[in-house]
């Protein structure tokens, strides 16, 4: 039968909202971007925060306390 549609033609879109001003938009289905059209060039203004890897400290006893 001819009646059967194409999905390939076809967008999913899903509802999503801005994660900085909550406003809500239309995003692509399976994309990850979490702020919209107006607060994407915003959010860029702020440098990402750089992870520094360092070693577990452990609380330590203070050394008199043991005399």
């Amino acid at each position: 039968m001819e009646t059967e549609l194409k999905h390939e033609n076809y967008l999913q879109l899903e509802l999503k909202y801005c994660e900085r001003c909550g406003g809500l938009w239309l995003r692509q289905r399976g994309m990850q971007q979490v702020y919209c059209a107006s607060c994407v060039p915003k959010m860029a203004e702020f440098c990402a925060p750089q992870r520094t890897i360092s070693q577990p400290r452990l609380p330590v006893a203070d050394r008199f306390e043991f005399m």
